[in-house]
């Protein structure tokens, strides 16, 4: 019997590798301490574990269960499948709370919020142009001159509004 990483019986099972970390995790097959598995041995214990899910994504049968687990609810479902469907939910919802504290989802709320706050800033800034520049604008004696001369206020407009920190 030999032993594969995890990555080559992902590969063997046309998984993602993180598929099956999930799946390990979950308790559905065992690796030893040095992360390698048994394919046959993880196979028999996926079918012995492993929901209806799991198993039609593999294209395998389940092999019979024990008869304290073998009373079905309504969708045809067992104790150990229920179990194993709450533990799953679970697991989701702490990898959506780890990646919201790590900033990579945000509330869309608070986003809307933000991003009108920093158009209202863009559209005052801008607006102030006018004022700022009329008696040099005045002054100019080329259209290219005048060019030249709005042309830099909007790009120092511009540059002030991206150091500013966002609220």
């Amino acid at each position: 019997m030999s032993r594969i990483t995890l990555t080559a019986f992902a590969k063997r099972l046309n998984v993602a590798r993180m598929t099956a970390v999930r799946w390990r995790d979950r308790g559905l097959f065992d690796v030893g301490e040095d992360n390698k598995v048994v394919y046959d041995d993880a196979i028999a214990q996926i079918r012995r574990r492993a929901d209806h899910n799991v198993l039609a994504k593999l294209k395998l049968r389940p092999l019979s269960r024990p008869a304290t687990h073998a009373t079905q609810n309504e969708e045809g479902r067992t104790l150990a499948d229920e179990h194993l469907r709450l533990e799953s939910a679970k697991a989701d919802q702490a990898e959506l709370k780890a990646a919201e504290l790590a900033k990579r989802l945000v509330d869309v709320e608070q986003a809307a919020i933000a991003w009108a706050n920093m158009v209202s800033r863009v559209r005052e800034r801008l607006l102030t142009i006018p004022a700022d520049i009329a008696g040099h604008l005045a002054a100019t004696d080329t259209p290219h001159e005048a060019e030249v001369l709005v042309k830099k206020a909007i790009t120092e407009a511009l540059t002030a509004l991206s150091e500013e920190p966002p609220t």
